[in-house]
């Protein structure tokens, strides 16, 4: 008999082990499967027991009922195999459990995972992470506990706070209190009176327990489609995958893992593990109903486990963007790598928010997902965001986990479904209010009632509470919008409703404008015309200031408050005339548009490259006059026209026009909007200037996706279109720039007709912003009309750009459209690098979630303050300073070849160790100079060992700076032991790590070829050599003040006169300034300070006193060091001598023959 039972009394894991080796004799041997007899063990401390029942399968896993678990929380279990339990007998329960997904600490209903916390102030405190550190909370008796509820907005209502579906609702449930309590409006949390249901408004300050609520099932929501949680609080998914796993199959470890597991298997027979014992030839397999030991090895499932942290595609923190699509009336969100969000993005915890409803201070809406796209090197996802009927601001949030403060916010935008009239904005007291309003009965304002109750209801517009500025129990200030019904000229009627408004009692208006304008007005014997917000607007009577910039006027304020004028800017100077191309563009428009005045204008433009600001102003007016116009005159061809000859204009004038008035903004702005508005003659239309291609086709009528832009030798151009399922490969060589619209978008279900239009502009200066970032080639706008506000897959975008020394970046042109006006600027949210082309790297690759203007941004460093001749003189200075310093190295090594009592101190190995580094450096900087290196990859060699021996150098600097410390300022301290073999460790073996890093992550960060210099790029030029470089230049500065201001003010180590101490202080400080590296500071200060005679003086002082380290070396360990020095003259001497001996032998010899 190959296997025995054992009775014994305790079981550990060791015999656990032997008893399921015992088990293997049995199920070999078993003929059939049979039900264990039913038995029972003791839970501890507890008059209680658990029983064990098996089923009628044999090798089965089996838990008690109820389950119970060890001290350390694990699930206990027993294999009933052939009738026999094994362990035979039963481990004793430590804690009866049950079937659960929350943490032990919380307490499960069947949807959610509460947690009652300590007495303490509201706030953020159900953040999930920091209540599983806590101890289970003592049941509620009856008392006061904290809502879910917060006051937000000031004289608003209670807003849910809890995630999900339910945050923002509104507080329904009766309160005690009302608005006539003093103190109503200053308590804006609540709290409910859990013996009899009662709730309060109260002070946020107090304290209180508080209940917090999760959704168990909101848990798994960031996890993929096949996969769960771990539990709601492990950052861990438990997914069923087909076959085997590519991670490590799930361990059924606990109660809340059973569970999972189970359930997640459901009717399928999926693998699993646990901490039972691996058995030969034997596989653990779990389904809904049944856990058990099966030597089957061709199940086709796996239950497996991945860190919820290596979900994440990409490192990039989740963005999110609102855009407004004002012809089709739609408003779209964009969210960024949404998986980096709470909930992975989920409809319900995408929080939009509105002040456009009629009744609500702030509404939340509904958010459908439309678009789920992760074949973008950035994942997105679009949703549709609804729409109140008038117009307001919208915006959204959402978090990256349950802490409040990790929140991410959208931009905000004006939407609406339609614009009948026009819009203005009312700031008014209304008197006696609480005899207008019952506000003993009320517990919050009701906005639509007090709008009815007074005489503001027989105003003939749409009325609107947007916010309250103040209310005191005598009085209410009001912010209101009024939307009139018809459009009419907004002066006639904003002159309408002021009449309405002059008639009405209790009411003292303080405050009348548009939301959306600044009306035409007379200020200091100047017109200004009607100007939309944030808009500079030039007086009707044309005037210039002293410094030829026209006299202009903004229109601040808001679409919440209403519009207001600023001051005027600058005075009219009565000497400085007004251009003649200005005049004469201002006539134009008072001419019939037709393709002459067009013409002429185009002409006074090319004519006149250094146009002055205010004629570039009115070129603006005259496009925007065309637009409206839209005669018989064929505005396409006559807005590209005006646009290509304002591209060779001074990009200077154009600036500053931009920066004044917003001028280039508009411009490009009024090109989309004629090209998108066009009405295609034929399936395809080309239109080619000087400076811009502009190209309108059809894809599904002519096959063609994309186009590319080519450049000869001569800087000609010429456009071709690329056929649907192109790819860049198709691209030639020449290429400028090319774009290709997937055939996601093309063939889009909901699409029947599809228009793409495409403008390159090959000058950049409509592109000016005071961002560091700039184009690198020409700008491309591509647009399609009928997916104004998303793409359901990215387009992809070619540009051609060499010799750069930071990675480029996918950007876009950011500027304000007719609901938001604000000054354009380079973004590159929704841009996504997506590398080089294979074997041409000059060919960078970027997609684009959404579409506008958009160009390859590179890094522009600042305009260079030195001069060829700078130049020359520094490189002269850097090459005596490398042989200065070869020579002096040379001399200390020869100094230590002679002498070997001075070439043994500890001191002298050390320095001998920072001149071989110092040497090395100078011959690796000749070296890496790309112009001498032939060999394939030898570039990268010999960075790699460039960057090596100077991050190298810079250590022995902190080695030599460390000792100079413990010299001078901890003067008694005794130095490590074996302080030379640690030197030598820390001097050579630290830069292996920064230069190790670096490869391991690249293999192309030592390709710099644009100064001719083979060094480290981009982020590992600034972590991987600039951070440990500027650490120690940190380091050492101190040690330098900290070494001066010992031995100047306490005269360490100084004696004889006066005069002496003196010559030594200032030695010292020579020493210790060139080798401790502090000349860098010259360097890091030339690049922060802007002053351009400066930077070059620090320059100069840099490369003077940064190179000749090794020569100082010399200087003062050989020829000022009294011991070296010595030490030579006894040399020189005794040569000498021994010189002077031989001469004598011989002419005695010489005198005796």
């Amino acid at each position: 008999m190959c296997c025995k039972r054992e009775d014994r009394k305790e079981v550990t894991t060791t015999t656990r082990i032997t008893i399921f080796a015992i088990f293997l004799c049995h199920a070999f041997h078993a003929t059939q499967s049979q039900d264990c007899p039913p038995e029972s063990s003791n839970v501890l401390h507890q008059n209680t027991t658990v029983a064990w029942i098996s089923s009628d399968k044999d090798s089965e896993i089996v838990t008690s009922n109820p389950p119970c678990t060890d001290e350390q929380g694990r699930l206990i279990v027993r294999l009933c195999s052939s009738g026999l339990w094994y362990p035979q007998q039963a481990q004793d329960c430590a804690k009866i459990t049950t079937s659960r997904r929350c943490p032990l600490n919380f307490e499960e209903t069947a949807d959610d995972c509460l947690f009652v916390s300590a007495h303490r102030p509201w706030g953020n405190i159900c953040n999930f992470e920091s209540l599983l550190e806590q101890s289970a909370p003592a049941a509620l008796e009856n008392e006061l506990v904290w809502m879910p509820y917060r006051r937000y907005i000031a004289y608003g209502p209670y807003e849910a706070v809890e995630w999900g579906s339910k945050r923002s609702k509104k507080f329904n449930n009766r309160l005690k209190g009302n608005l006539a309590d003093p103190d109503f409006f200053n308590k804006n949390c609540l709290i409910a009176d859990t013996a009899t249901n009662d709730y309060f408004p109260e002070f946020c300050s107090n304290k209180h327990r508080h209940v917090c609520s999760f959704d168990k099932n909101e848990a798994d929501s960031k996890c993929p489609d096949h996969c769960v949680n771990a539990d709601v609080a492990k950052k861990t998914c438990f997914c069923k995958e087909k076959n085997y796993c590519s991670t490590t199959l799930s361990k059924i470890e606990t109660i809340l893992d059973y569970t999972v597991l189970k359930k997640l298997a459901g009717d399928n027979v999926c693998y699993v593990d646990s901490n039972l014992p691996v058995q030969q030839n034997k596989f653990q397999a779990i389904s809904e109903d049944r856990w058990f030991y099966t030597d089957n090895d061709k199940i086709k499932c796996s239950l497996c486990t991945i860190i919820n942290n290596n979900l994440k595609e990409n490192n990039q923190s989740a963005e999110m963007v609102l855009n407004f699509d004002e012809k089709q009336k739609k408003l779209f969100l964009t969210i960024y790598s949404p998986q980096n969000l709470f909930n992975n993005a989920n409809e319900n915890t995408i929080y939009c928010y509105t002040d456009a409803s009629q009744y609500e201070l702030k509404k939340r809406l509904n958010v459908d997902r439309i678009i789920r796209n992760r074949k973008a090197g950035r994942p997105y996802n679009v949703y549709k965001v609804s729409i109140e009927k008038f117009i307001g601001d919208y915006w959204c949030e959402a978090y990256s986990d349950t802490n409040e403060n990790n929140a991410v916010y959208s931009n905000t935008v004006l939407a609406y479904k339609k614009k009948p009239g026009n819009e203005f904005a009312l700031k008014l007291k209304v008197i006696s209010i609480c005899i207008i309003f019952p506000c003993d009965e009320m517990t919050e304002f009701n906005y639509e009632s007090m709008v009815r109750r007074t005489e503001l209801a027989n105003l003939k517009s749409q009325i609107r509470v947007m916010s309250v500025i103040n209310f005191d129990f005598e009085s209410i200030d009001l912010l209101l919008h009024i939307t009139t019904e018809e459009k009419i000229p907004i002066v006639d009627d904003r002159s309408r409703i002021w009449q309405e408004l002059l008639n009405l009692s209790n009411i003292e208006i303080q405050s009348f404008a548009s939301s959306e304008f600044c009306l035409p007005e007379t200020s200091e014997n100047l017109t200004w015309p009607l100007t939309a917000v944030g808009q500079g607007a030039v007086a009707d009577e044309l005037c210039l200031q002293a410094n030829g910039l026209p006299v202009v006027r903004i229109c601040n304020g808001n679409f919440l408050e209403g519009a207001t004028w600023g001051e005027v800017i600058g005075e009219c100077h009565k000497d400085i005339q007004v251009p003649d191309t200005a005049k004469t563009i201002q006539t134009a428009m008072t001419q019939i548009l037709d393709e002459t005045t067009v013409r002429n204008v185009s002409n006074v433009i090319k004519t006149n490259t250094d146009l002055p600001v205010l004629s570039v102003y009115m070129v603006s007016k005259f496009m925007k006059h065309m637009y409206i116009q839209n005669s018989s005159v064929d505005v396409v061809n006559g807005t590209l026209e005006i646009a290509d000859s304002m591209l060779f204009v001074n990009k200077a004038y154009i600036w500053y026009a931009q920066q004044l008035l917003n001028v280039s903004d508009d411009f490009i702005d009024l090109v989309e909007n004629v090209l998108t508005d066009a009405k295609l003659r034929s399936n395809a239309t080309l239109i080619q200037k000087s400076n811009l291609i502009m190209r309108i086709v059809n894809p599904l009528t002519t096959n063609v996706s994309g186009m590319v832009v080519y450049q000869d030798e001569e800087n000609n151009v010429r456009m071709e279109d690329l056929p649907r399922n192109s790819t860049f490969d198709d691209v030639g060589d020449n290429a400028l720039i090319a774009v290709i619209v997937p055939e996601d978008v093309i063939n889009h279900p909901n699409i029947t007709n599809l228009t793409i239009v495409t403008t390159v502009y090959f000058k950049d200066s409509f592109f000016e912003s005071n961002s560091s970032r700039k184009p690198s080639g020409p700008v491309m706008s591509v647009s399609i009309p009928e997916f104004d506000g998303y793409l359901p897959a990215p387009i992809q975008i070619l540009f051609r750009f060499s010799n750069y020394s930071h990675r480029p970046d996918c950007g876009f042109w950011d500027y304000g459209k007719k609901t938001v006006r604000k000054q354009g600027k380079w973004s590159s949210v929704g841009g996504n690098y997506l590398g080089e082309l294979v074997n041409r790297s000059y060919y960078h690759v970027c997609s684009f979630s959404h579409l506008t203007h958009f160009s390859l941004l590179r890094l522009t460093l600042p305009q260079e303050t030195l001069t060829s001749f700078d130049d020359q003189a520094m490189d002269v200075i850097f090459y005596l300073g490398d042989f200065l310093t070869i020579f002096g190295v040379a001399g200390i090594f020869v100094t230590a070849i002679m002498f070997r009592r001075w070439r043994r101190k500890q001191g002298t190995i050390i320095l001998l160790n920072l001149s071989i580094s110092i040497l090395m450096e100078v011959f690796l900087m000749q070296a890496t100079d790309t112009r001498l290196i032939t060999v394939p990859q030898g570039c990268g060699v010999l960075g790699i060992m460039l960057h090596y021996i100077i991050i190298s150098k810079f250590c022995w600097m902190l080695v030599y700076s460390f000792l100079q410390y413990m010299r001078f300022v901890r003067v008694l301290t005794v130095l490590p032991d074996n302080i030379v073999f640690k030197s030598v460790i820390f001097g050579w073996g630290f830069a292996l790590i920064p230069v190790g890093i670096v490869n391991l992550v690249t293999t192309t960060a030592y390709s710099n070829k644009k100064y001719n210099f083979c060094y480290p790029t981009g982020l590992y030029l600034y972590l991987g050599t600039l951070l440990p470089v500027l650490l120690i230049i940190c380091i050492n500065t101190f040690v330098f003040i900290a070494v001066m201001r010992e031995v100047t003010f306490k005269n360490v180590e100084s004696h004889g006169s006066k005069e002496n101490i003196h010559k030594l202080q200032v030695q010292l400080a020579i020493l210790l300034f060139f080798v401790l590296g502090v000349p860098w500071l010259f360097f890091i200060l030339a690049n922060i300070i802007p002053v351009p005679w400066i930077e070059v003086a620090l320059a100069y002082l840099f490369c003077v006193t940064s190179n000749v380290q090794g020569f100082i070396l010399f200087l003062f360990y050989v020829v000022f060091n009294g011991e070296t020095r010595l030490a030579w003259l006894t040399y020189f001497k005794l040569k000498s001598s021994k010189s002077f001996s031989v001469a004598t032998k011989t002419t005695s010899r010489a005198s005796k023959s």
